[in-house]
């Protein structure tokens, strides 16, 4: 751009809440990355000038003026972010303050260095996004090695070394990086995501990859080149006009669904929200899972409700004997608790022909 709020602005804008204001005289070319390093803004893009001056590919802002990184990059800067106290810059250059850096490198605030050998592809390799996570660097983009070793479009560096995020993505590119709810999130325009389907965003827990949902689709190629977090949510935009099973053109929000097992399905549509069972198993189509479809007065689970389940239920409520597992088969009359009243109801049931034990009893568990 080079108007912001009808004013002038060449590339880069400030907004004080109120108004848009210039930068200076801003630059000559387009910005594509901002990020804040000791204490001042840095810009990083395919420009060559910043306020005027010679600024080749990447520039800092004091507040007053622009001021140039060394002699800067020789070609664009997509992503920018602060690792170990440093400055990282990636792109599509291969050079850093005139010394070889392939597609990514660290400034100290006086010089520019490598990280490792950084990336590789047989084509034309770039980083596109970095980020922060679980203490190390992690950059993506459209790479297939880093540091020489296999590192399919996603890698991490630990300050000594890089490796690669399970078999990372399986073709293009990782185009955008954030981090959300403890894990590592990542967007582009990939399918999948450690050899299982993810379309075009998936999170990393630090040891396998995720797919969010059923993904984005409906635009052509569909891509998700921006995330952040916001009020709780991640968001996400990009090149895409259907999220999940819902239309939702080019911008949309996932929200945490609570997961009490574990099992990577929501309480809100999981048939056993306690116990894990991702395959959602119910052979009995009672909207149970099969591995919640316990016998109720069954404290024993032996498979059957008599003299012994009397026993036990006595033992466990008069003489502090083990408990029935899970506690909830042990509530015979579902009241809700294991107790006296579950012992008289058994015995009424076993040895009198009485009601037999309900069929919700461990309804309260699940709740």
């Amino acid at each position: 751009f080079t108007t912001a709020g009808g004013t002038s602005a060449n590339y880069i804008a400030s907004w004080d809440g109120t108004a848009w204001s210039p930068l200076g005289s801003g630059m000559n070319s387009w910005v594509y990355a901002l990020t804040v390093y000791d204490g001042k803004l840095i810009a990083g893009g395919y420009f060559t000038t910043a306020g005027g001056t010679s600024a080749n590919r990447i520039a800092s802002w004091d507040g007053t003026a622009w001021s140039l990184l060394g002699s800067g990059m020789n070609s664009w800067v997509y992503a920018l972010t602060v690792y170990d106290g440093k400055l990282i810059a990636g792109g599509r250059f291969t050079t850093a303050g005139g010394t070889s850096a392939n597609y990514i490198a660290s400034w100290d605030g006086t010089a520019w260095s490598t990280l490792g050998s950084g990336m590789g592809e047989t084509y034309y390799p770039y980083v596109y996004a970095l980020t922060v996570y679980d203490g190390k660097l992690i950059a993506g983009g459209g790479f297939t090695t880093a540091g020489g070793t296999s590192a399919n479009r996603i890698a991490s560096w630990d300050g000594t070394a890089w490796s690669a995020l399970g078999s990372g993505m399986n073709y293009n590119s990782v185009n955008a990086l954030t981090v959300y709810d403890g894990n590592l999130i990542a967007g582009g325009s990939f399918s999948e995501a450690g050899g299982s389907s993810a379309n075009r965003i998936a999170s990393w827990d630090g040891t396998a990859w995720s797919p969010l949902g059923s993904g984005m689709g409906g635009a052509y190629p569909p891509n998700v080149p921006a995330l952040t977090v916001y009020n709780g949510n991640l968001i996400a935009g990009g090149e895409f006009t259907i999220t999940g099973n819902k239309v939702s053109a080019y911008l949309a929000q996932w929200t945490k669904r609570d997961d009490d097992d574990g099992d990577s399905v929501p309480n809100y549509i999981d048939n056993c929200p306690t116990i894990s069972n991702p395959d959602q198993a119910d052979a009995d189509d009672d909207g149970v899972g099969d591995v919640c479809d316990y016998m109720c007065g069954d404290a024993n689970s032996d498979g059957q409700v008599n003299v012994g389940d009397v026993v036990y239920t006595i033992s466990y409520v008069f003489r502090g004997g083990v408990a029935p597992e899970p506690p909830c088969i042990g509530d015979a009359n579902g009241d809700g608790d294991t107790n006296v009243g579950d012992a008289v109801y058994l015995i009424s049931y076993v040895f009198k022909g009485g009601e037999p034990p309900v069929d919700n009893c461990c309804q309260w568990m699940e709740e």
